[in-house]
């Protein structure tokens, strides 16, 4: 029959349906859509797409605190999803009734069916993968990983200190710190990666991460079913999204690869630092009572390639470009680094006692969150209160701390400024409220805050960092500091 109706009127029909179905869509997502009372750009309200518009081009972090300013505390991001920027709905949304979105899924690598923790959604898999890898983050743990982070603090040193009198982007320099203090404590490879002391992108896996993340970030947003077009277009015309789609691939054969040199050398004799994270992952690996296996191994160490390197250099490239900007908070904060009179490098414990660097590294985490946007959950079935509103099961929720973190009944009357004396000056209730409300990493924190806690008393009693020219930062989904150009000057002190 429909090889009867001429080509013209076929065409016709599609397109008279699907300006019907647009239509009829429209008038449900505006008028009879769970979340239609909620207010937002009117793009927002009729497809995704405008959330992708945001992402792709760097725009999110500009229009995420003016529409909240706009439009209120809940704002309406896509059709089935919401913004919600208030600080009471922290406890709410952080309950594990709301669970992962498939927004997850884009970041799993799906080896041999095993879940990677940060992908998997299931909270049970979740648990147990994590109650597996505590002894890599216990506090005991991390204290031994401090020689390792002296090594790469020492080769970030000796390149500072061949420089003094030049010019640096100190961003790629804290980055490669970073990088190389992950392949350091996860391989025990000598100088890390290699980036600082040889100045080179091991594996280009500095590259990948930063191409996969910005892809990776805005592809949820990508209505469904166009999401394989998408990536496919994205691979014909981006010669960086396939040099970041092979890498990725290539990423979990070199980890693999890794893996098999190591045990290799450990049948040959060879013997390895025992606290490694590797070295313990093996030795999982071998333990029956567990449920570990190769493949885990590798993606562990996967997750440490996109999680461990460029989140701790975002924000450790902020919080150091925050004290550097401010001579008033520089000048303090030597102060208590050279009344501490410690030579060498400062351990972890020593600096986190110290109270004025621990006020500028909170007010840091603060002014700049890694995640561009909040993390999509899911409302629970049979639907959840939040700020005194019910929301239906099965839509999106997202918490947004670019824009909690700015809340002035919690910061106070200039919370966007930077001024780490409202971490000391504040009565205790206040201040309780403040750390309740900040949100930093998650897991693996203790790593991370030894690395940040380490490195900003070192570089500060060595050098003199002259700002010649502030950081550009990527406002996508992940934010991450780029171009932060200094003089590297030697301290007087050195």
């Amino acid at each position: 029959m429909l090889s009867m109706i001429p080509p013209q009127t076929l065409a016709l029909g599609a397109l008279v349906s699907l300006i019907v179905y647009y239509l009829i869509w429209t008038f449900y997502t505006l008028t009879l859509h769970p979340y239609a009372r909620y207010p937002g750009p009117f793009l927002a309200k009729l497809t995704s797409w405008h959330r992708w518009y945001t992402l792709r081009y760097h725009i999110d972090a500009n229009v995420r605190l003016p529409l909240h300013v706009r439009y209120g505390p809940i704002v309406r991001i896509a059709p089935d999803e919401v913004s919600i920027a208030d600080p009471a709905a922290i406890d709410a949304i952080s309950r594990r009734a709301f669970t992962k979105t498939d927004f997850y899924d884009n970041f799993d690598p799906r080896l041999g069916g095993r879940p990677e923790i940060f992908a998997e959604r299931d909270e049970r898999k979740h648990d147990g993968l994590k109650r597996m890898l505590v002894p890599l983050f216990r506090a005991e743990s991390v204290a031994k990983y401090e020689g390792y982070i002296d090594d790469i603090l020492g080769v970030f040193c000796d390149k500072m200190d061949e420089r003094v009198g030049d010019t640096v982007d100190l961003a790629e320099w804290v980055a490669r710190f970073s990088w190389d203090t992950v392949g350091r404590m996860v391989h025990s490879f000598d100088g890390g990666f290699g980036m600082l002391r040889d100045g080179v992108d091991f594996n280009g896996w500095m590259g990948m991460v930063r191409v996969m993340q910005w892809n990776t970030g805005q592809l949820h947003y990508v209505p469904f079913g166009f999401r394989t077009l998408y990536f496919v277009f994205q691979m014909l015309i981006s010669g960086k999204t396939r040099e970041g789609v092979l890498a990725a691939v290539t990423a979990i054969k070199q980890s693999r690869a890794l893996i098999k040199r190591r045990k290799e050398r450990e049948a040959l004799g060879e013997k390895f630092n025992p606290d490694d994270m590797l070295s313990k992952m093996l030795r999982m690996e071998e333990d029956e009572k567990l449920d570990w296996c190769e493949d885990d191994t590798i993606l562990t160490l996967n997750a440490f390639i996109w999680a461990g390197s460029d989140t701790t250099a975002s924000t450790l490239g902020m919080i150091t470009f925050f004290i550097l900007r401010d001579q008033r908070v520089c000048q303090k904060l030597k102060a208590e680094i050279d009344a501490a009179n410690v030579d060498g490098y400062m351990s972890y414990q020593t600096a986190a006692a110290l109270p004025y660097l621990g006020a500028c590294i909170h007010e840091g985490f603060r002014l700049h969150t890694i995640i561009g946007m909040g993390w999509p959950r899911r409302v629970p079935p049979g639907g959840a209160e939040i700020c005194g509103q019910h929301f239906p099961g099965g839509y999106k929720v997202q918490l947004n701390h670019n824009v909690t973190h700015l809340d002035k009944s919690i910061y106070g009357e200039y919370a966007e400024e930077y001024r780490p004396e409202r971490w000391i000056e504040n009565d205790e209730n206040t201040t309780i409220a403040m750390h309740r409300h900040l949100h930093t990493f998650g897991y693996g924190n203790r790593i991370a805050m030894s690395e940040i806690y380490k490195f900003i008393p070192t570089v500060l009693k060595r050098y003199r960092f002259d700002v010649l020219k502030e950081p550009w930062v990527s406002r996508g989904w992940f934010q991450q500091p780029e171009h932060f150009i200094v003089k590297v000057n030697s301290s007087v002190e050195h």
